[in-house]
């Protein structure tokens, strides 16, 4: 993720478990690793933001699964799955 805005609260839920952060400084960025073989993995980023630009992109082994932009404020949503 990447921007000027003030990003507030951050929540992202892998495979049903959440986890939030709060107050994130631009760039921020996150890795998982899933085994292969272990099936299909659901995923959802949601960011409230203020006061500039966010970008926020997800990619599977270096491949775009989606991304979205923003500015001004207000809140951000991907989500996805892939198959691992």
């Amino acid at each position: 993720m990447s921007g000027t805005a003030t990003v507030h609260t951050l929540t992202y839920v892998i495979d049903g478990k959440s986890t939030d952060e709060h107050e994130i400084t631009l760039p921020w960025q996150m890795t998982f690793t899933f085994p292969y073989g272990t099936g299909r993995h659901e995923w959802r980023l949601v960011l409230t933001n203020s006061d500039g630009t966010v970008n926020a992109t997800a990619t599977v082994d270096g491949q775009l699964m989606t991304n979205s932009s923003g500015s001004g404020g207000g809140t951000l949503n991907l989500d996805g799955n892939f198959t691992g």
